[in-house]
């Protein structure tokens, strides 16, 4: 391929770092490295991270099983209509408990963002 055919010149990609070309290699590298750090950083409710009791993946899972055998459900019928009001105070017992986003709750639940957040809407 040449470098007619380029959208972007890699040089000029790399002067944005430095101007010192090899520099600029290692920079755009630890970059790129450091690019998964910051958007889990992100995924993170930072106004809930001294409530974090619920900070780890196993910790959200006993939870989850607590709930739902208190409840007599099952993980596959959260997401159904009847269900909405125990599917709605799970979610924002979750958020509350927990350090997690709410795309990381829906992901836990296996249910849309979107009844994540009309959960965290109806909040008291």
């Amino acid at each position: 391929m040449g470098s007619r055919n380029k959208i972007v010149n890699n040089d000029d990609v790399l002067k944005i770092f430095s101007d010192d070309l090899l520099q600029a290699q290692r920079q755009f590298i630890d970059f790129l490295q450091k690019k998964k750090e910051r958007y889990r950083f992100l995924e993170y409710k930072v106004h809930n991270m001294e409530k974090n009791e619920i900070n780890t993946y196993f910790k959200v899972k006993i939870f989850q099983d607590q709930f739902l055998k208190r409840n007599k459900l099952d993980l596959d019928l959260v997401s159904e209509k009847r269900n909405k009001g125990f599917r709605e105070k799970l979610i924002q017992e979750l958020r509350r408990r927990s350090i997690y986003s709410d795309r990381e709750i829906a992901g836990f639940l296996n249910i849309d963002r979107g009844m994540v957040y009309r959960a965290g809407r109806n909040e008291s």
